[in-house]
């Protein structure tokens, strides 16, 4: 791209955050869930698991169980995005060699890819 070029990208589902699954809906007992009855369908929870917290929406309240729709909320949707080329940054090796985390501009990475 050139500076001042603008461009639409489409990402379909699947190469995105995936398609919607019906499996990853999943209803619980009430009181597996801390706080469960302060819920409401609806509602976004963040829970705690092995892997990592993970953010579910609630489905559906009952007298006994809560239904949770484990899929990531863009799942099953096409992605679209208006991207703009408005400045290019190169970065001199002596202000990559300034970042503790690494260099910001991507090259300390493509040097690791190319030696790999």
């Amino acid at each position: 791209m050139e500076i001042g070029e603008k461009r639409i990208v489409r990402i379909p589902a699947d190469e995105a955050y995936g398609v919607y699954d019906e499996d990853l809906i999943q209803t619980v007992p009430m009181d597996s869930l801390p706080g469960a009855g302060r819920l409401h369908d609806g509602d976004i929870v963040v829970l705690s698991s092995p892997a990592g917290p993970l953010t579910v929406k609630v489905v559906e309240v009952g007298d006994q169980s809560v239904t949770l729709d484990f899929n990531h909320e863009l799942a099953g949707k096409d992605l679209t995005f208006s991207l703009e080329l408005v400045s290019i940054v190169r970065e001199s090796a002596i202000e990559c060699e300034r970042h503790p985390a690494g260099c910001a501009c991507g090259c300390d990475r493509l040097k690791q890819s190319l030696a790999s």
